[in-house]
């Protein structure tokens, strides 16, 4: 039995390979909480300092979507995580005892997880573990995250890449760049591949790739294609199947640049399922696509009265780019993005490939700004002090 001097009434009722779960109430104010308690007795120091740091940044966000955290606390070399008491179960007890879901009930869902990533990335958060187990079904059947990528620092410590429960909870939702075969980083993108992975198989019944040797599941993620989930179910419209194809890209550049861009997809599809109507095929990234005009209108010069020119006569209104768009701009480009300051109106900082940069600012000196010191921190503008003897 868990004992702790700050909780009473202390009662477990849920455990697993990765932590095991109490009910307890908060002796400071009498308020129901749930401890998480995750296995990190033989953990490093360094990866619990990770985990308590990554948990507070979380505790910070405010959510319908997000299963409250209200902190982390270590007792006995084990940390503990107190979360809000929130009702339900978890997906994928749902989904094994639901099978292949209807097109009604898979976009209810889809969407619902869909906002619930959303949040965590407009919080600079990537999630990392994006899988059945991350997600609680609540009494209105909506989803909440319940669970982060931040607890494999300390409880898949030693982890068998063969054992049972690693090849069917992490291996299958896992995307190319972290299997760690990819020379590339892992992104807010990642956590849309696996998402891709989730509703392929609300959709179809079955997972994109199935296989008994973690080696060739790995081999999968980053070389095979999947099936389009009409083909192994008929009654996937096209174009709900066509959103999990684009999600399920090799390529990061391929998937959509943001959560925002996938959630407008899914409800266009809703809108026209609602409608009676049959689904047909239409552009997709649409909204993503609208950020990156809006991204690359405000790289270019500035004109009169604060607005930026294209060509000719054409202007275009300068609007601050918010954390979507400017996540947007940087996608395509290497990974040094340095930010530079913008001059005029009201200061917009764009992360923009380094390349885009030095564009920008030679540009902003053709027009008399004068010198910047490129990458300063917060993207703030240094003049150079001038030369003595100059001018």
């Amino acid at each position: 039995m868990l004992t702790l001097p700050s909780y009473h009434s202390v009662i477990h009722f849920d455990a697993n390979d990765d932590s095991a779960r109490y009910r307890a109430i908060r002796a400071a104010d009498g308020a129901p909480v749930v401890l998480k308690v995750l296995g990190a007795g033989a953990s490093r120091v360094v990866d619990r300092a990770r985990v308590k740091h990554e948990y507070k940044h979380i505790a910070r966000v405010e959510s319908e979507r997000i299963v409250k955290v209200h902190g982390v606390e270590e007792h006995d070399g084990e940390l503990v995580v107190v979360l809000e008491d929130t009702a339900g179960e978890e997906l994928g007890s749902f989904l094994a005892a639901q099978g292949q879901l209807d097109v009604d009930r898979c976009l209810d869902l889809a969407i619902s997880m869909t906002e619930a990533v959303r949040v965590l990335h407009g919080h600079d958060i990537v999630h990392g573990a994006v899988r059945p187990k991350s997600f609680v079904v609540v009494g209105d059947g909506q989803v909440r995250i319940l669970n982060y990528g931040v607890d494999a620092a300390v409880n898949h410590e030693g982890t068998s890449l063969y054992s049972e429960a690693f090849m069917a909870d992490v291996l299958p939702y896992i995307s190319p760049e972290q299997t760690g075969r990819m020379n590339r980083s892992v992104d807010h993108r990642s956590d849309l591949y696996s998402l891709g992975v989730l509703f392929y198989r609300m959709l179809t019944g079955s997972l994109p790739f199935e296989a008994s040797d973690p080696l060739e599941l790995i081999h999968a993620h980053i070389a095979l294609i999947p099936d389009h989930p009409t083909a192994p179910s008929a009654d996937v419209p096209a174009p709900l199947g066509d959103v999990v194809m684009k999600l399920l890209s090799k390529n990061a550049e391929d998937r959509y640049p943001s959560a925002s861009g996938l959630l407008a997809d899914l409800h266009e599809c809703r809108r026209r399922f609602a409608q009676g109507r049959r689904l047909e095929r239409f552009e997709l990234g649409q909204r993503d696509a609208a950020y990156l005009r809006r991204a690359a209108a405000a790289s270019l010069p500035v004109g009169r009265g604060g607005r930026r020119r294209r060509g000719g006569d054409a202007e275009v209104p300068r609007r601050p780019l918010d954390g979507v768009a400017r996540r947007c701009a940087a996608a395509p480009g290497p990974r040094d993005r340095r930010p530079a300051q913008r001059a005029g109106g009201d200061d917009l900082v764009l992360l923009l490939p380094r390349q885009q940069q030095f564009r920008v600012l030679r540009d902003e000196q053709a027009a008399g700004a004068g010198p910047l010191r490129r990458g300063h921190p917060r993207g703030r503008r240094r003049r150079l002090p001038a030369r003595r003897g100059a001018g």
